[in-house]
């Protein structure tokens, strides 16, 4: 089964993203020429392909410098009701431990975020809220 599969059975087929502003969230030229290929060859679940497609097309560019979430890059974030936890954020499609990949949902919501900024985390049966706390440079 292969890893986009299994982040099918996770998040479930009618998990729908909910509605943010994809100008909020910013992307090096890089990563918005790598999402394209990869949004047209893989099968993602549909909640990720649709926040990477929204984030591709309406995220702001960025130097590489700019402290976003973005791969290669250390992330300490919190989703609602739990702790701090930090992960390597990883273009891999099979994420080893200590990292998320950016096809996972947790990686794609976390993609182009700032720290300090919220955005919206879908999960069974809600949505959660997510922070980036602070951000590593590769």
């Amino acid at each position: 089964m292969s890893i986009c599969e299994q982040n099918r059975l996770r998040a479930g087929p009618a998990l729908t993203p909910p509605a943010f502003d994809p100008a909020e969230y910013a992307l090096t030229p890089e990563v918005r020429e790598w999402l394209g290929p990869m949004l047209e060859d893989a099968e993602l679940p549909g909640a990720v392909a649709e926040i990477l497609r929204a984030k591709r097309a309406g995220a702001r560019t960025v130097a590489p410098d700019e402290p976003r979430a973005l791969p290669g890059r250390q992330v300490v974030y919190m989703a609602s009701g739990g702790g701090a936890q930090s992960a390597w954020l990883t273009d891999a499609p099979a994420a080893q431990a200590g990292q998320v990949s950016v096809v996972s949902l947790l990686g794609a919501t976390l993609l182009g975020m700032r720290p300090l900024q919220r955005a919206p985390l879908p999960r069974d049966g809600g949505v959660a809220t997510l922070v980036v706390l602070a951000i590593a440079a590769d």
